[in-house]
């Protein structure tokens, strides 16, 4: 989840980036705490909401996966079974080629 991870990496960037801006201005007046508290409860929530989504996308992916390798295995074994069953024509007969051996000596 390359996604989330940059997700992350940028909200602790910009949050960061924040308070060293607070601390540069001054200690902010404590009507933005709250704002701050509220945005983090915010962006914790999406975060948390995102994983969900993408574990169930995910869980959906390999479903889809296994199902078709478990129909691919089924045709398979099909179509094995239908060829043995029917006869073989010449052309399809395996050709065993025989070698004289020739002997020393003679």
């Amino acid at each position: 989840m390359p996604y989330l991870t940059r997700f992350r990496n940028g909200f602790l960037v910009g949050f960061g980036a924040g308070f060293v801006t607070r601390d540069v201005l001054g200690n902010g007046p404590s009507i933005f705490r709250p704002l701050v508290k509220t945005t983090i409860k915010a962006a914790l929530a999406l975060s948390h909401k995102t994983q969900e989504v993408m574990v169930g996308l995910l869980e959906n992916a390999e479903d889809l996966v296994a199902e078709i390798r478990s129909e691919n295995v089924a045709k398979t074994i099909r179509t094995s079974e239908a060829r043995r069953a029917r006869p073989q024509t010449p052309e399809e007969e395996p050709k065993i080629k025989s070698r004289a051996h020739k002997s020393k000596g003679s």
